[in-house]
């Protein structure tokens, strides 16, 4: 099987809403006098520029190999990453009220008993590390398909992963903003430890004036980007065999695992199926013009 060819012209917008991104984190960091943490800065750059060095070498030595296109998509997958987790904070930032109250509610609605569910997985210590494996392999499964996908020559596929999972994100740190929640954990008071909690109150109160003095969490809680993921990571092994049923299985778990693990309400679950679905909707919309295209 050859490698597939990358469009420049996709590639190019990809770097350009990089930066965007990079410029919107500056500005919303700006209004709320927000600022990131110099030693975490340092080091971030560092990482960005050391793959992105290895990236240019690679591509300058063999420009159409497939490591050269897992290099690529990983630099931007990584840069990306980084980009929107301080967005993450910049929408948390915003002076809007919590939404946990409706959430609880539409659980009830369906008859959901979210702390009932979380009580019966801690007393039962092989669900639980079950769920906690299933929930922390959301990077080893982005790391694992973009390795496969590359190494297979499917770079169309390995490029749909990226921006489908672009999208996504974009779409619920903007949902997060305008719908904030604290999560299950803060609304029932129980894994009060969680560092996600203290980081989201300090930035949502405005008493955070330093990103990245404690490690860097994702805020976001509804919608859930880890049941957004579940199906994004689903749809990008469709109609590989030897990859395809693992990933049902691990994923059908994780999003099992996320009410409990991420201390997200079941509804946040819903909206981040919803939002993988409009992102799949999206891409496969705007792909067929040609502005995400790949020959």
């Amino acid at each position: 099987m050859g490698v597939e060819k990358v469009d420049k012209q996709s590639i190019l917008f990809a770097w350009l809403l990089l930066a965007a991104l990079i410029i919107l984190d500056a500005t919303g960091l700006w209004c709320k006098h927000v600022s990131v943490d110099d030693e975490r800065l340092r080091a971030t750059l560092w990482q960005a520029s050391a793959l992105f060095a290895i990236f240019c070498i690679s591509g300058y030595r063999w420009p159409s190999s497939r490591i050269t296109n897992l290099l690529h998509a990983s630099t931007i997958t990584w840069i990306y990453l980084a980009a929107t987790l301080v967005l993450s904070y910049v929408a948390a930032a915003w002076d809007r009220p919590l939404i946990d109250a409706y959430l609880v509610k539409a659980d009830e609605v369906l008859g959901i008993d979210w702390l009932g569910f979380y009580t019966w997985a801690k007393s039962h210590p092989d669900v639980f590390a079950i769920m906690a494996l299933s929930y922390n392999s959301f990077l080893p499964q982005t790391i694992l398909l973009q390795l496969f996908l590359n190494l297979k020559g499917l770079v169309r596929r390995s490029w749909e992963l990226v921006w489908i999972s672009v999208i996504a994100c974009l779409m619920c740190i903007l949902f997060s903003g305008i719908w904030p929640a604290v999560g299950a954990f803060g609304y029932f008071h129980v894994s009060l430890d969680t560092a996600y909690l203290a980081e989201f109150k300090a930035i949502h109160e405005g008493t955070m004036r330093t990103i990245g003095i404690m490690p860097v969490q994702g805020l976001i809680t509804f919608p859930s980007f880890h049941a957004a993921m579940a199906i994004i990571y689903i749809y990008a092994a469709r109609g590989i065999a030897d990859l395809f049923p693992a990933l049902v299985v691990l994923n059908v778990a994780m999003l099992f695992s996320i009410p409990v693990m991420g201390g997200h309400f079941f509804a946040d679950e819903w909206g981040g199926i919803l939002v993988a679905l409009l992102s799949i909707g999206v891409y496969r919309a705007v792909s067929n013009k040609q502005l995400f295209s790949l020959r």
